[in-house]
């Protein structure tokens, strides 16, 4: 009799033992798939890559050279109104006014990067090479509410890109209709900037809209209008004295920006600038 009851007694501990053993084997099985669903559907942010300074995509600390690269974001929040602003924070890159009889507004030049600069530092738009400056114009003629990010390549590239970037390259990538039609069922988009400098009085106009035309093909399209006068110095006089201008000068430039895009791999970029200035002499 007491044989049996310690017999029984040991077959339930060990139904017991197995049937603790199948729930724990279970409940870490379950906690396993609950964890890996969580980690599937949980966004994650994609290294950046740069394609300017090897022809190809490349990690930024990949390349073997010093590449920035400055983001959309970046130019929002330190509301960048032009060239300079661009590489207000970039050591050894720099950005002149120019002036002459033919351009007397200060018109922004181009970039200089480590003491090189003029034609000898490339500009592309999108990887297409912006046109050399000319005696009576500038190289600035893409407002920065149209640019996505902006890529700044320091040392010779000519071995890639040939003699006009033996100081560097800066290359612009433009907004894509993506950028801003984020919501899959608003088939537009609009943007709206406005600044204001008070060096020359200039005040900036930007709007940008994105259209998505049929669920293969999207479109976007800007216009940006400046105006702008004369910087003036503190002791200039009216009658042209102390380097004083005594012809009223105002100027105004208008950029049209559209660029199109598909499901398949083609796009189509586009800027049109035009300037107005007032005659005066030479």
């Amino acid at each position: 009799m007491d044989w049996d009851i310690s017999v029984n007694n040991k077959s339930n501990l060990y139904s017991s033992a197995v049937f603790l053993f199948t729930i724990f084997q279970n409940t870490v099985c379950y906690s396993q798939v609950i964890a890996d669903a969580g980690s599937a559907s949980a966004p994650f942010t994609l290294d950046q890559i740069t394609v300017t300074a090897t022809r190809g995509e490349k990690q930024a600390l990949d390349v073997p050279g010093v590449v920035n690269v400055i983001s959309r974001q970046e130019l929002d929040e330190r509301m960048t109104r032009d060239m300079q602003d661009l590489v207000r924070y970039q050591p050894g890159v720099s950005v002149n006014r120019l002036t002459s009889g033919t351009d007397p507004f200060g018109n922004l030049d181009g970039f200089t990067i480590r003491g090189v600069g003029g034609n000898r530092v490339q500009m592309q738009v999108d990887g297409s090479r912006v046109i050399e400056r000319i005696t009576d114009g500038n190289r600035n003629f893409v407002e920065m509410p149209f640019l996505k990010s902006v890529e700044i390549v320091r040392g010779p590239g000519s071995v890639l890109w040939g003699a006009d970037a033996l100081g560097g390259i800066v290359a612009y990538r433009t907004l894509d209709p993506q950028d801003l039609l984020k919501r899959k069922d608003k088939p537009y988009a609009v943007r709206l900037d406005a600044g204001y400098d008070s060096f020359d009085r200039s005040f900036t106009k930007t709007g940008i809209a994105a259209f998505r035309l049929t669920p293969a093909l999207e479109a976007i399209v800007g216009l940006s209008q400046k105006t702008a006068e004369e910087a003036k110095l503190s002791r200039a006089r009216a009658d042209g004295g102390r380097w004083g201008c005594p012809v009223p000068s105002a100027a105004a430039s208008t950029t049209v920006g559209s660029r199109s895009a598909s499901s398949m791999p083609t796009t189509r970029t586009s800027f049109r600038t035009s300037h107005r200035s007032p005659a005066r002499p030479i």
